[in-house]
């Protein structure tokens, strides 16, 4: 990852449930292939980016990452058809 986690994302998010989050998406939707930015917004200190990304089981996922005022990432989230099911 070009940015690391921030200090809260780090303890909200451990390895564990990082490697948790990889296996749920690649038993869902497969293998990472593309991404593109939908929409960059900006709320208090924090920016928002919203990605369309692409995996090899689903065209469409989005990716929301958000950077906070080090341009760590403090949030992360992914939604789709199937992650929902």
């Amino acid at each position: 990852m070009p940015n690391d986690p921030s200090p809260e994302m780090k303890a909200a998010m451990g390895r564990q449930a990082f490697d948790d989050l990889r296996v749920l998406l690649d038993d869902k939707v497969g293998a990472y292939v593309s991404r593109e930015v939908s929409s960059v917004g900006q709320t208090g200190g924090f920016v928002n980016v919203i990605y369309d990304a692409r995996f090899e089981n689903e065209e469409h996922v989005t990716m929301r990452l958000v950077f906070d005022q080090n341009n760590l990432i403090s949030g992360l989230w992914f939604d789709s058809a199937r992650l929902r099911q």
